[in-house]
């Protein structure tokens, strides 16, 4: 078994990675990550630099809020209060609109190929996040490495990669 400190990012990180535009739409994301059976994607600007990371669970948790306003919205004895509500949430970035720059989680530190294993685990532990995304000197996605490829190398067993997540833009 692998000791995290030994082992560099680039060692398991995936390199083959789907990108998507902060301005695509969230069900372009949803059709893709369907497609292409992956849960996260670096999110990059018009300049290719990486602004961000979409996941399956902001595309969840975005249907959600969309779902509960259509409930409020539809339902005549809340008419009074949807109104109310319909009008705040115009005020709050993100909530209505479904471009992927709203919901996508920014990047909050770069992490590099020659990164060790044992501080990048530290930081995802300690930020509650399963995936981060590898970057190279220009802020373009160069990988993605999640929760599961660390446990991969703590029990020696590679993650096995769906032979669909190939890269596109």
């Amino acid at each position: 078994m692998a000791k995290l400190t030994e082992v560099k990012v680039g060692d398991v990180m995936a390199t083959e990675i789907i990108v998507i535009n902060e301005a695509d739409k969230l069900e372009k994301v949803s059709t893709v990550f369907d497609e292409r059976d992956i849960n996260a994607a670096p999110v990059v600007d018009s300049e290719g630099r990486c602004v961000g990371i979409i996941t399956s669970h902001d595309l969840v948790e975005y249907e959600s809020r969309k779902k509960t306003m259509e409930e409020v919205r539809s339902s005549d004895s809340n008419q009074d209060l949807g109104d109310c509500w319909e009008q705040s949430m115009f005020r709050l970035p993100g909530f209505l609109f479904d471009e992927v720059g709203f919901h996508m989680s920014k990047l909050h530190e770069q992490i590099g190929i020659d990164d060790c294993l044992d501080q990048v685990a530290r930081n995802m532990c300690r930020k509650h996040i399963h995936h981060v995304v590898v970057l190279d000197v220009h802020q373009k996605p160069v990988g993605l490495m999640s929760s599961l490829d660390l446990l991969g190398v703590l029990i020696d067993e590679p993650v096995c990669r769906s032979p669909s997540s190939l890269r596109s833009n």
